[in-house]
């Protein structure tokens, strides 16, 4: 019994000494990566990958996670990706501040995919940079949005994916946060279900929709220190297990996103079009949207472009819904609202030509 405390102790003193120290490599709690080797996710998206033949099934992520390299706390990378998996994730974006050193190791395992990225704070907001593993030329200090968006063209042009990280942070709660900008993502939900979060998915997701600008709405944990209490989950319908294959559907907007790990799961369906696609008007054509694992008393809300379509109270857990494609519309969209009025889950659209 002796030996076995003294042993725990030892253990305790060396990770401690490693923290103290800033390293990433903790014992004993996540496997230790190798340098990586194989190509960034940028550059697999921007040489063609094409999705995979065969049934879709779930990945839930966080797309906004901070690691040993800035999260302050001393926390090494290691023991941030064990608590991911311990989370509910099965896959986490690296996105420190302003580098990329965490991205020379190659972190993923069985199970966890761990992508690369980075976010960069500009006079315009910060935004995360996702799918490099090499820094990219740095945008001027005080870009103006056209300016920025050629920094967003020449990100794309490296094969990068561009998040809009918690676009109202720090805005006057009564003006909208400016959707001028060229990114992929709009990062929705932010470090803890707030007001904020709110105005961004009602108002804001909601204009931008409306005006025909066809951003991905996602969600991000930004945890610097916290690790295993986190309440935003990126669920990606995708057909492998692969870190480029979740880059490629959430930039299809195949994804819908939960405030738990275990929320709903919500499926939008045209023939083989799923959320994020597009289809036809056609008569007698509908968007079937099925919804499994609901919390009863839960108000699922159905919107397209207009507004709202259809508010009802899931007396079950599960719900089915058809809605005719209409070319007015414009699109089929899904929220789900505890009683309480907190955040429960919200789909990508699937469009409506």
């Amino acid at each position: 019994m002796r030996r076995k405390r003294n042993l725990l102790f030892t253990a305790a003193i060396i990770s401690a000494i490693l923290a103290l120290a800033g390293c990433q490599f903790a014992p004993g709690d996540y496997p230790e990566p190798t340098l990586r080797t194989r190509p960034a996710e940028a550059a697999l998206l921007l040489n063609g990958y094409t999705e995979l033949p065969g049934e879709r099934f779930v990945l839930t992520g966080d797309l906004h996670c901070h690691s040993g390299e800035s999260n302050g706390s001393g926390i090494p990378t290691s023991r941030v990706l064990a608590d991911s998996i311990k989370a509910g994730y099965d896959f986490v974006a690296l996105t420190d501040h302003d580098t990329v050193d965490q991205n020379k190791y190659d972190w993923s395992t069985d199970e966890l995919l761990v992508l690369s990225g980075l976010e960069l704070g500009t006079n315009l907001g910060h935004f995360n940079i996702l799918g490099l593993t090499e820094m990219p030329n740095l945008p001027k200090s005080d870009s103006t949005e056209e300016e920025f968006n050629t920094y967003i063209d020449y990100l794309h042009g490296l094969g990068a994916l561009i998040q809009h990280n918690h676009p109202n942070r720090g805005l006057d709660p009564s003006v909208p946060f400016t959707y001028n900008l060229n990114t992929d993502f709009v990062e929705i939900l932010n470090r803890g279900l707030n007001d904020e979060d709110k105005r961004t998915l009602q108002r804001d997701f909601y204009n931008m929709l409306a005006a025909g600008k066809s951003f991905v709405g996602t969600a991000g944990s930004d945890a610097h220190r916290d690790y295993t209490s986190r309440h935003e989950f990126n669920n990606v319908w995708v057909t492998e297990r692969t870190e480029v294959a979740v880059l490629y559907a959430l930039n299809k907007g195949h994804s819908y996103v939960t405030t738990a790990a275990d929320g709903p799961v919500i499926q939008l369906t045209c023939g083989t079009a799923i959320m994020g696609d597009t289809v036809s008007c056609s008569t007698g054509q509908s968007v079937d949207i099925n919804i499994t694992a609901l919390a009863e008393g839960s108000i699922v809300k159905v919107l397209n472009k207009g507004g709202l379509v259809l508010e009802q109270a899931a007396t079950s857990s599960s719900l089915a819904i058809r809605i005719p494609t209409q070319s007015s519309t414009g699109l089929v969209r899904v929220e789900i609202w505890g009683s309480d009025g907190s955040i429960i889950a919200f789909s990508n659209p699937l469009y409506i030509s």
